[in-house]
C-alpha cells in the first residue's frame, strides 16, 4: 500500500489537497485521489473521515472530552471490525496505516475495502 499527501498550507495560505491512495493486492491495482478543500479547525478538534461510495463525513472530537474520546473509539472499532482501513499522518507529514485507536490523532482517515475483479 502506498499513500502519498500533498500539504494543504502554502505560504500560509490554505490550499486543497489531495491525498493519492495506491493498493495493490495479487494482480489487481486499486488507485484514486481524493481531492477536499482544506477545512482546519482551529480548536483542538481532531477528525476522523470516513469515505465511502457517496464521498465523506468528518466526525470532529475534543480528545480532551471523555464522552466524545469514546464515542471515537468506538467509530474507529466499529468501522475496522466493518473492512475500513484507517490511516493517519505522521509528524512528517506522511501517511500510515493504523490498527488501533490513536487518541493524539490530529486526522484519521477511513476508507473502504475495495473489491477487484
Amino acid at each position: 500500500m502506498t499513500v502519498t499527501d500533498s500539504r494543504f498550507v502554502r505560504n500560509g495560505q490554505k490550499q486543497p489537497r489531495s491525498l493519492g491512495l495506491e493498493l495493490c493486492g495479487g494482480t489487481s491495482i486499486a488507485y484514486f485521489q481524493i481531492h477536499v478543500q482544506a477545512q482546519r479547525q482551529e480548536s483542538s478538534m481532531a477528525t476522523q473521515i470516513v469515505m465511502d461510495h457517496t464521498g465523506d463525513t468528518r466526525h470532529y472530537f475534543d480528545a480532551k472530552d471523555a464522552q466524545t474520546l469514546a464515542k471515537a473509539e468506538e467509530r474507529f472499532k466499529e468501522l475496522t471490525r466493518d473492512g475500513f482501513t484507517a490511516a493517519v499522518r505522521t509528524a512528517a507529514g506522511e501517511v500510515s496505516r493504523v490498527r488501533s485507536f490513536d487518541p493524539t490523532a490530529e486526522e484519521t482517515l477511513f476508507f473502504p475495502r475495495l473489491v477487484g475483479g
